[in-house]
């Protein structure tokens, strides 16, 4: 329901302000009304400029401050500046007030906006002075949960002599206008907050025959699944969402609606999924369209199912073969399975490889960095990025290393349209900082596969590429499989080799001879770990090399210098091999 009508039918709005309407001094008081008839008729924008107008010239009504609040919470009303924010609700709060309408509209401006004022005060001083006003009577059974907007409720009473002064609150609003059905929603949800379900239904039940609250007929669906009417619940879920029943309906996050749950019976998460169980064994048909099985998937995984969500998977797929998204879904319920079929995911990989090459290889020379466009090209790089990494995981399992080597070599480079950024090529300063293609924190498989990320490490280590940006985004993904190796030593190691490896015909920055000294040392030390020798060893080597190029590529390296660079670097090669 809208904000300005919260508690208050359309009609009544009206009604109320014939014959409390407050008296403003001209033009204020034309503005006010002139505000109120464009509300009744919904001309947003007219309203808000009346308003707007009224407050430059009458600052210190809590009233028309509020109501400007509430129309300007509305989506797509802005105030003249294109601001729109919880400023208004903040001036209402600071208002002076010593009359009943006056407190109400403080408090619903200290309830509405983010800290100013005290609602529960003024809401309770203006019935105090007026108990026959329902809306402030709900406003003030809202106040005791959330006092102000954003607020976490935790001076909130769960006592039950907190929830009967709450509950009296709704009782008497409903007792003052029995027609309100949001009101009933509100008290059903305070209800079921409380772990209530017979008389949440009740109330969600009466305010749902007259009209449609899509929270009302969440709350009812997890109300009546917790009760064990599935279809109902079903039901409800479809109604609650204007994009019909949903895959994922069973993410209802019930601890969340039961907040203070009944402590002699089991917790809601647990009746839940008990319900979820027998749900199961009743063979209630869901719907088979490819969205919702999709949906129903990514629930399935998120929740450690893998076979069940591989199984809507597969059927997403039969019915869109040609949906990227829904073959990105198989891959990822593919990878969950505790054996992956990796042949089936190969051929997953490849297609995606495939699908995404015309949008990844469009080239972004006339671009701006930040467009919509040029955003849409980087996410497909990086996504071709990693379905080429798993596509050289699934043929290493396959038993094909060259083809693994080949789609891993690929999946580091850049389509030839897309422009280098050879940083520091000019001045021949080296700065290690900056990936290649994408995040590759998430490339490696997400399956932990020590054998293939070790082999991955050896072979990559073993070679180097010509292209300074193709090697920076392999020393990223590097130092990723040794973090998620978990091995410590490892992991600093490689983040140290990314740091300070420099390419061909470039130098440090700055100087870091004491950086390269600590990781020779931990390298060589590294080297005494069997299982990876071979990666320490590389890693020497590398940074050793990097040393010789920063050295030689100064531009105030004399030839003396180089050469006693080199003979320092063959030395120190000899001196590791004799080891």
């Amino acid at each position: 329901m809208p904000l300005c009508f919260i508690g208050t039918s359309p009609r009544v709005f009206i009604l109320r302000f014939l014959f409390f309407m407050p008296s403003f001094p001209e033009p204020v008081q034309t503005l006010y009304v002139n505000a109120l008839q464009h509300e009744q008729a919904a001309d947003w924008g007219a309203a808000g400029a009346c308003y707007e107008q009224a407050v430059k010239l009458v600052t210190d009504s809590p009233e028309l401050w509020a109501r400007y609040g509430q129309l300007l919470g509305r989506k797509g009303v802005r105030n003249s500046d294109g601001h729109i924010g919880l400023a208004a609700f903040s001036r209402a709060a600071k208002c002076p007030a010593t009359t009943a309408e006056e407190l109400y509209w403080r408090g619903v401006g200290a309830l509405l906006n983010d800290g100013d004022g005290d609602s529960r005060r003024d809401l309770a001083a203006s019935l105090a002075l007026d108990p026959t006003r329902a809306d402030a009577w709900y406003r003030f059974a809202e106040a005791l949960e959330t006092p102000s907007a954003y607020v976490s409720p935790d001076d909130y009473d769960a006592s039950p002599e907190g929830q009967a002064r709450r509950l009296a609150a709704y009782d008497q609003a409903l007792a003052l206008n029995p027609t309100n059905d949001w009101y009933r929603v509100r008290r059903g949800r305070f209800h079921l907050l409380h772990d209530r379900l017979d008389e949440a239904l009740a109330d969600l039940d009466a305010a749902l025959l007259h009209q449609t609250y899509y929270h009302a007929a969440e709350l009812r669906a997890v109300t009546r699944f917790l009760r064990h009417d599935f279809r109902g619940a079903l039901q409800d879920f479809r109604t609650s969402s204007w994009r019909g029943l949903e895959g994922d309906w069973r993410e209802a996050r019930v601890e969340y609606v039961i907040k203070y749950p009944d402590k002699r019976q089991p917790s809601p998460v647990q009746r839940w999924n008990d319900a979820l169980a027998l749900f199961e064994l009743t063979g209630l048909r869901e719907p088979t369209s490819a969205k919702y099985l999709s949906e129903r998937a990514h629930y399935f995984l998120k929740h450690d199912a893998p076979v069940r969500a591989l199984a809507d998977a597969e059927a997403t797929v039969a019915l869109r073969p040609g949906h990227a998204p829904y073959r990105e879904l198989r891959v990822a319920c593919q990878q969950a399975q505790a054996t992956p079929d990796f042949a089936a995911l190969l051929t997953d990989c490849e297609w995606l490889l495939e699908a995404l090459r015309p949008r990844a290889t469009r080239s972004k020379r006339t671009d701006n960095p930040g467009s919509l466009r040029s955003q849409a090209i980087d996410q497909a790089l990086s996504r071709r990025a990693r379905y080429g990494y798993y596509a050289a995981w699934a043929h290493f399992r396959l038993g094909r290393p060259e083809q693994a080597l080949a789609h891993f070599a690929a999946a580091t480079d850049r389509p030839p349209e897309e422009p280098r950024r050879d940083r520091g090529r000019m001045s021949g300063e080296w700065s290690p900082y900056s990936l290649g293609i994408g995040d590759v924190k998430y490339l490696p498989p997400p399956v932990f596969d020590t054998e293939y990320l070790r082999w991955q490490l050896e072979h990559q280590l073993a070679q180097e590429v010509t292209d300074p940006e193709r090697q920076r985004t392999i020393n990223e993904w590097l130092l990723a499989a040794a973090q998620v190796l978990n091995v410590p030593e490892l992991a600093q190691a490689m983040e140290q080799y990314r740091d300070l490896w420099v390419p061909a015909g470039h130098y440090y920055g700055y100087a870091r001879a004491d950086a390269v000294a600590k990781a020779l040392t931990q390298y060589l030390v590294g080297m005494q770990q069997p299982l990876y020798k071979t990666v320490f060893a590389q890693l020497y080597r590398g940074i050793l090399r990097s040393e010789l190029r920063d050295a030689q590529n100064r531009p105030d390296a004399s030839a003396e210098q180089c050469r006693a660079a080199l003979d320092h670097y063959e030395a120190r090669i000899a001196d590791y091999s004799a080891k």
